[in-house]
């Protein structure tokens, strides 16, 4: 059914077209109607007479259909109508109707561009019912059609972003639930961490008590050595010579039981500092067997890291070599009378250890007498050197430079 605006807006326009038709001249508000539906209504509005052909056209339809009116009127029907057969149909049925039903088709301009309408038809008849024409309102389906594709067009991007929705609903579920699960396992791993830390503390505080107790037993044996030691000594059946051994024997007994109580008193095992170690030494070494000696000691030493089992051997080479290095200053008094000089050299390059300690002293006559009295130091550090640390020890005599050892091996190995 047409719509109540449609209706309205036929009987206005049918009014002018009767005015048209008529032409009335001792009244004015007819030709006023015509021209403010002519000039001024924003829809396409054709004009026929009875028999079908195009008498006139509002400036709309003109206007979207690039037509002038002269052209328009000398157009067939079906060159502006797209479904002029349809057209023809209705007016043909208008005999008994004043409007017609609303009908879709499309109005073609001269470029042969199809506009879409709704189109009306108002009969236009006299005071006597004689029929004298037809308006033809074509309503523009342009702006609606656009809405429609408008809606349409927002519907589908709703139902994607609604698809999308769920999608992401989806996605955050399970992803949410990988991540609950991933946080229970981290959460089971830190519990089992924890746990082995907790082990590990209480294993390695188990090892340092451990630790500990072998220290403490093995310096209350090495005590108890010494003490047996110079129990011999005073023996009346020892004579002096083996006295001296003997108390040379407990002094070299004691100063491992030094060495070996000052490593253990570190706080890493791993890592131990033996430069200020060997400066500590030399001062106590000093103070007991080179007193009344002029000694000029020069130090060279890089602040280097040792494990225990490093520390401990070559400590007691360094005492062994600085205590034969001083023995000699009481000969290079007597004998050349000349500053008496131990230089001492720590460092590591490439990987390897370095120890060396030289003089100035008496040289290739230092080495005739060792081989002759058979030094026990020396042994023992040879002895050190090679099943303790795995390395090599390096002697030189000279006749005017004294002696010189150096002591070498890997900074790590495999125990």
């Amino acid at each position: 059914m047409p719509s109540i605006a449609s209706i309205n807006g036929l009987i206005l326009i049918g009014g002018g077209l009767v005015a048209f038709l008529l032409q009335p001249r001792q009244s004015v508000s007819p030709a006023m109607i015509y021209s403010l539906v002519m000039n001024h209504v924003k829809e396409f509005i054709f004009f026929l007479d009875k028999d079908g052909r195009i008498k006139s056209a509002n400036q709309y339809t003109l206007q979207n259909l690039k037509y002038n009116l002269y052209d328009l009127t000398r157009q067939n029907p079906d060159q502006i109508f797209s479904d002029h057969k349809k057209t023809s149909e209705i007016l043909s049925k208008m005999e008994n109707r004043t409007i017609s039903a609303q009908i879709r088709m499309d109005l073609i301009s001269k470029d042969n561009k199809r506009i879409p309408v709704i189109m009306s038809v108002l009969k236009v008849a006299d005071d006597y019912q004689r029929m004298l024409g037809y308006v033809l309102v074509f309503l523009d389906y342009r702006q609606k059609l656009k809405l429609k594709e408008e809606v349409a067009e927002r519907v589908r991007t709703e139902k994607n972003l609604y698809q999308i929705r769920k999608e992401l609903e989806m996605l955050v579920k399970k992803r949410t639930f990988e991540l609950q699960e991933a946080n229970q396992r981290l959460e089971n791993e830190v519990v089992e961490r924890k746990r082995v830390e907790q082990q590990i503390k209480s294993d390695l505080q188990e090892k340092v008590e451990l630790v500990k107790e072998v220290h403490h037993r093995v310096k209350n044996n090495i005590q108890m050595i010494i003490s047996l030691a110079n129990m011999l000594c005073s023996h009346p059946k020892i004579d002096s010579s083996s006295s001296e051994k003997l108390r040379e024997l407990a002094e070299r007994i004691r100063y491992i039981s030094k060495i070996h109580e000052d490593f253990y008193a570190s706080p890493n095992l791993s890592k131990i500092a033996f430069s200020p170690y060997l400066k500590k030494s030399v001062g106590e070494l000093y103070s007991n067997f080179g007193k009344g000696s002029e000694i000029v000691f020069k130090l060279n030493l890089t602040d280097e890291f040792l494990e225990i089992n490093q520390a401990i051997p070559l400590g007691i080479i360094f005492n062994e070599l600085l205590i034969n290095a001083m023995k000699l200053a009481y000969e290079i008094k007597n004998e050349n009378q000349q500053k008496y000089v131990i230089n001492v050299e720590f460092s590591k390059r490439n990987g390897k250890i370095f120890l060396i300690v030289k003089d100035n002293g008496l040289g290739l006559q230092s080495k005739e007498k060792y081989l002759k009295t058979g030094s026990i130091g020396l042994k023992l550090v040879n002895v050190l050197v090679k099943e303790h640390l795995r390395g090599t020890l390096e002697d030189s005599y000279g006749s005017n430079y004294g002696i010189s050892y150096r002591v070498s091996f890997d900074e790590f190995r495999n125990n």
